[in-house]
């Protein structure tokens, strides 16, 4: 499935997703059905290569902050970050 694929399947089905779309869709990598509802799956490594790149974090600093601002908020349809490695 292409991302274009992905982001309109997971618009049309109302998935959580994270913000600013214009820069967090670009690690986008597919979405993961449970109980019949779609999740967003990210990459862990393109979200820190966009903090790294965007932020002028480090690589440390932007793991810190996806471990702080994203992982902890797993309610119910909350994104998946997996990492590609």
């Amino acid at each position: 499935m292409k991302i274009e694929d992905v982001l309109a399947t997971c618009a049309e089905h109302n998935c959580v997703m994270l913000e600013p779309r214009k820069d967090m869709d670009a690690a986008v990598r597919g979405v993961f059905i449970e109980q019949g509802k779609l999740r967003v799956v990210y990459s862990l490594e393109a979200l820190v290569e966009l903090f790294k790149t965007r932020d002028g974090m480090t690589e440390e600093e932007a793991l810190d902050w996806i471990s702080y601002n994203v992982e902890p908020s797993q309610c119910e349809g909350w994104p998946i970050i997996a990492s590609e490695g």
